[in-house]
C-alpha cells in the first residue's frame, strides 16, 4: 500500500465596496455566460499564486475563454500560509474547484457598504506508483499551443504509422506517440478537511458560509497563439446595445474594422441591417489597425464575452480568427 502524504495551503483575502460588487459581477457573469449549460454546470476553477487569484477555463461547448486574473492590489488584503507546523505546503500555483452558484449565495446581500472575507483550507493527498503514461512529440500545438491528444484527423486518414496529425486550429504535422512506465505523483484533494469559508458583513450583521470545495481533474488550457491585426477601444454598454440589437433579427454579426471605424452587419431572413461606427465617436473611442479585417461570430456568444463588469471594452480582432476582448 502506497505511502500517502498530505499538504496544505491556507489562502485568505478580501474585498470591501465597490470592489466587492464589482468582484461579484464577475462571478455572475462567468456563471450565467460559461458554465450554465455546459458538462460542468456550477464548478468554478480558482487559480492562486503569489500574484493574486486567477480563473481560465472554456465553457461547455467549447466555443469561449474566460481568461480573468484578479491581482492581490485588487483586493483589500491576500495571504497565503501553511495549514498547521506538521503539514507541508502545496506548491504554488494550486487550483480549486467550488461551486459557482453557493459562492453567489454567500455574496447575495452585499452592498457598497459591506466587507466580504475569503478563507480557503486547502489540503492535498499524494503518492506516488508505477504507470503506463503516453508521450507524445511535440506535445502541444507549435501553432495554437493547443495539447496534440486531440487529433482532427480520422483513423484511416493518419497515415501508416498512425502519425500524421491536424490540430483545431488547422495545423498540420507529425506527433509521434509512445508509451512507457514512469514513477509518477498522483494528487488528489482531501474533500474532508479542504473547505472555503466566507465571512460577510452586511446590513449590521456578520455572516457566515462554510463551502465544499469539489474534487475535480484540473485542466491546464494554453492561450491561442493569435495575431491580430486590429485594436478597438469601445463604450461598452453602447457596444452592447448595438449587438443586442442586431441579435433581434440576426444569429451572426460580422465585424469589418478598417482605419476609419467599425462595421457591424446582420443579417436575417428578411433585413440586413447595417452599423457604421466612426472613430472619436461616443461608441467608438479609438482604433489601430494594421490591415483590414474582417470575422463573423455568434451574435449571443458575441454580447456574452462583453459582460457588463466596466466602462471600457477593447476589441481585438483578425481576419476570420477569433475575438479577445478585454474589459
Amino acid at each position: 500500500k502506497p505511502r500517502v502524504f498530505r499538504r496544505g495551503l491556507l489562502v485568505r483575502f478580501g474585498f470591501s465596496g465597490e470592489s466587492l460588487l464589482a468582484f461579484r459581477s464577475l462571478l455572475k457573469a462567468l456563471h450565467g455566460n460559461f458554465l450554465k449549460g455546459g458538462y460542468s454546470e456550477n464548478s468554478l476553477p480558482l487559480t492562486f499564486d503569489w500574484n493574486g487569484l486567477a480563473m481560465r477555463f472554456m465553457d461547455g461547448n467549447r466555443y469561449k475563454l474566460a481568461d480573468v486574473v484578479v491581482s492581490r492590489s485588487d483586493m483589500d488584503f491576500f495571504d497565503l500560509g501553511s495549514l498547521s507546523a506538521k503539514m507541508r505546503s502545496l506548491g504554488l500555483p494550486v487550483t480549486v474547484h467550488v461551486q459557482a452558484g453557493e459562492l453567489l449565495y454567500a455574496l447575495a446581500e452585499a452592498d457598497k457598504y459591506s466587507k466580504a472575507e475569503f478563507e480557503f483550507k486547502i489540503v492535498h493527498k499524494s503518492h506516488s506508483e508505477i504507470r503506463e503514461v503516453e508521450r507524445r512529440k511535440p506535445e502541444r500545438c507549435p501553432k495554437c499551443g493547443l495539447d496534440t491528444a486531440y487529433n482532427q484527423l480520422l483513423p484511416h486518414q493518419r497515415g501508416k504509422r498512425g502519425n500524421r496529425y491536424k490540430c483545431k486550429c488547422g495545423w498540420r504535422g507529425k506527433v509521434r506517440r509512445w508509451k512507457r512506465k514512469e514513477r509518477v505523483w498522483i494528487n488528489e484533494l482531501d474533500t474532508e478537511q479542504s473547505e472555503a469559508v466566507v465571512y460577510v458583513d452586511v446590513g449590521g450583521s456578520k455572516d457566515k458560509f462554510t463551502l465544499k470545495l469539489l474534487d475535480e481533474n484540473v485542466e491546464e488550457i494554453p492561450i491561442p497563439k493569435l495575431e491580430f491585426k486590429a485594436v478597438a477601444k469601445v463604450d461598452l454598454g453602447k457596444f452592447v446595445a448595438k449587438l443586442e440589437r442586431l441579435k433581434q433579427k440576426a444569429e451572426t454579426v460580422t465585424i469589418e474594422a478598417t482605419e476609419t471605424g467599425l462595421t457591424l452587419t446582420g443579417k436575417g431572413e428578411t433585413v440586413k441591417a447595417e452599423v457604421k461606427v466612426e472613430r472619436g465617436s461616443d461608441m467608438l473611442l479609438d482604433i489601430d489597425t494594421f490591415r483590414d479585417v474582417k470575422s463573423s461570430f455568434k451574435a449571443e456568444e458575441l454580447i456574452k464575452i462583453l459582460p457588463k463588469i466596466g466602462d471600457i471594452a477593447t476589441l481585438h480582432l483578425a481576419q476570420d480568427m477569433p475575438i479577445k476582448t478585454e474589459i
